[in-house]
């Protein structure tokens, strides 16, 4: 197991089940909790009176499937079991950032409201670039009516089939990933242009809030210094302009989501999804940009804050709390990903957001201090 000071009076990582971790935490003790959770994006729906008779009971539902990408970590999205640790760890008023995708959002947010947080807003994170997984139902259709199945099936040889069934006619043509096969049944051509899904154009991020203490949230942030949410510091500049409130909308700058706002995107957060200088430390595949776990982290934690990431990943939250001048933990199950984070905080920080703190922008990492139990 790893447990690393990664920047020392700062931030810490620690290995392990989040859950175990939390549970030892005292309560109240922390002013935020920003995470990137496993969305459960797998191929098997799961029966909801199920997952909902296990969590009104406070029981954990176990899914048993494999998640995106066939990972394991993403089977399902957190029972409210986590949640709850969350809320007992959080101060009165503390705010809760989760990421969530748009088929599996609805559990990630009845997770939170069962566990007893209250829902505040989501922030659309919209991009042009998306990854559609849609099956050509053409293709499917020619398969399943040809061989009695839609799946690939292996073969030794080498060299793609389609190109031997064009010139030979020979081949397990079944097994090309290319797409190309010759639609010869009527029914196939028929469906040819249909799929199976939508390419993906956001992500919802959901901000919850732990009930207030006190009446007021006034009253509460002068107690805590948490309940409310940071608007001038994370306001839009535009030049020439007064500065734009944030909104619920952040954007990537390509000319798909550009093109949608003819007046001009200048009112809205900008922040692209990861590029390969920031990508060069990890191949986790759920990785998001520094800078919008910046935005976000900035959005809701007070000055000095402790923020919490349950589901480090490749530990992008934690650049940006300290980047934001934030003290926190990571927390991280795979040790695979535990190396990554590792190896991310043994390089320089990078500023990637004008509004990060001028203090931390060129300052070097002390070196990273690990121990293994």
């Amino acid at each position: 197991m790893i447990h690393a000071t990664l920047v020392p009076g700062r931030l810490v990582l620690r290995q392990g089940d989040c859950l175990d971790a939390l549970r030892r935490w005292p309560d109240a003790s922390v002013h935020a909790i920003v995470t990137d959770p496993p969305y459960g994006l797998n191929a098997s729906e799961p029966d909801i009176l199920k997952v909902l008779k296990k969590w009104l009971a406070g029981e954990r539902y176990e899914h048993r499937a494999v998640g995106f990408m066939g990972k394991k970590w993403d089977s399902f999205v957190p029972d409210p079991e986590l949640w709850r640790e969350c809320l007992r760890i959080l101060k009165p008023g503390g705010h809760l950032v989760a990421s969530g995708s748009p088929r599996t959002c609805d559990l990630l947010m009845l997770g939170l409201r069962i566990a007893g947080f209250e829902i505040r807003t989501t922030v659309a994170w919209t991009y042009g670039n998306g990854l559609s997984a849609s099956h050509g139902l053409g293709q499917s259709v020619e398969k399943l009516i040809t061989t009695g199945r839609t799946a690939r099936i292996g073969r030794p040889m080498g060299g793609k089939s389609r190109e031997r069934f064009k010139s030979t006619g020979k081949g397990s043509w079944i097994a090309d990933s290319g797409g190309g096969i010759p639609l010869t049944q009527p029914e196939a051509v028929k469906w040819n242009g249909w799929g199976t899904r939508m390419r993906p154009a956001f992500e919802p991020i959901v901000i919850a809030r732990k009930p207030l203490e006190l009446s007021t949230v006034p009253a509460n942030v002068l107690k805590y210094g948490t309940g409310a949410i940071n608007m001038d510091g994370c306001a839009v500049i535009v030049p020439g302009e007064p500065d734009r409130q944030p909104a619920t909308l952040v954007h990537d700058g390509s000319n798909d989501i550009t093109d949608l706002f003819p007046g001009g995107v200048a009112r809205f957060f900008y922040v692209a999804k990861p590029r390969d200088e920031e990508r060069a430390v990890s191949d986790h595949p759920t990785m998001k940009p520094v800078a919008l776990m910046q935005w976000l982290c900035r959005l809701v934690t007070p000055p000095n804050g402790i923020v919490v990431d349950p589901y480090a990943g490749s530990g992008t939250t934690g650049e940006a709390i300290v980047l934001e001048g934030f003290r926190g933990m990571l927390i991280e199950r795979e040790e695979e990903y535990c190396r990554h984070i590792l190896r991310r905080f043994a390089n320089p920080i990078v500023a990637t957001d004008s509004q990060a703190v001028p203090e931390l922008r060129d300052r070097k990492r002390q070196p990273v201090q690990t121990s293994l139990f």
